[in-house]
């Protein structure tokens, strides 16, 4: 009877002691551990999106891009409205010759930019965050270009010319204006500053883009760089922006500085690097 006794009072010690002793860590030792890992997991879940969500930059350039997107949009729908109702007794058969010789001037463009980094002008349209933007302003060129040729018609140009020596000379002179955008009469029209802006803008994004993704290093980017520098003073040569005062000039000027800033940075960052090598 003792040892049943004692044999039935040790069962009941230990049937006491095992729930204690089996969740102990939540009742009563490991609470303070459980506070701390949840005092060290809600910093991390709170600020999860800033450090492991890459969509946020995404997100950040589409709010801040929103707006000029829709205003360029807006310009692009009015100058179509406009358009369509200069166009509508004409007919696209009468388009201006000048026209004509500025789509080709455009193709020209657009081959360049595709020999100098053929993705980056990919990216700028297809799948760059800002492409809608990219889109629209690409078609405010077009349509502001369009606009000028039609209402202010050059007087010295009935039809499309090959490339000759003395029609560069007239281009490059300002005798020729066959750029609508800096045209004696709408070289400060709202059109002109529209497209101006249009063209400024899609050139620094396409620089940018060329920089970025040669990691802004001269050694990717040098050789693209001065392409695009001489390219560029050669087509603003035979467009005349060079003989005379507009907006789009102004504009280009402000280009031209963003561009030597960037390559500048590109050059102190490229000493750094080989500093530390």
């Amino acid at each position: 009877a003792r040892v049943a006794g004692s044999t039935f009072s040790i069962v009941r010690k230990i049937q006491r002691k095992m729930p204690r002793k089996a969740f102990r860590g939540l009742d009563e030792d490991d609470d303070k551990g459980v506070q701390a890992r949840i005092q060290v997991k809600m910093p991390r879940k709170a600020f999860r999106g800033f450090h492991e969500d890459d969509d946020d930059d995404d997100a950040i350039r589409d709010v801040i891009t929103k707006l000029p997107s829709q205003v360029c949009l807006l310009c692009d729908m009015y100058l179509a409205v406009q358009l369509a109702g200069i166009l509508g007794p004409i007919g696209f058969t009468e388009l201006p010759p000048d026209f004509v010789a500025e789509g080709i001037y455009l193709l020209v463009t657009t081959l360049i930019a595709c020999a100098i980094d053929m993705q980056s002008l990919y990216d700028m349209f297809l799948t760059s965050s800002v492409r809608i933007l990219n889109v629209a302003a690409g078609l405010g060129v077009i349509l502001s270009v369009l606009k000028v040729s039609i209402v202010n018609k050059v007087s010295n140009y009935d039809h499309v010319r090959l490339p000759t020596v003395s029609l560069a000379y007239d281009l490059a002179s300002g005798k020729l204006q066959l750029n609508p955008l800096i045209r004696d009469g709408s070289e400060w029209s709202v059109e002109s500053i529209f497209g101006s802006a249009c063209c400024s803008y899609l050139a620094s994004v396409f620089a940018m883009s060329v920089l970025y993704n040669g990691k802004f290093s001269l050694d990717q980017v040098g050789k693209k760089m001065l392409l695009y520098l001489v390219c560029g003073i050669a087509l603003g040569m035979f467009s005349g922006i060079f003989a005379t005062q507009s907006s789009f000039g102004w504009l280009l000027v402000l280009h031209a500085i963003l561009v030597a800033w960037a390559v500048m940075q590109c050059k102190e960052f490229g000493r750094g690097k080989r500093a530390f090598m």
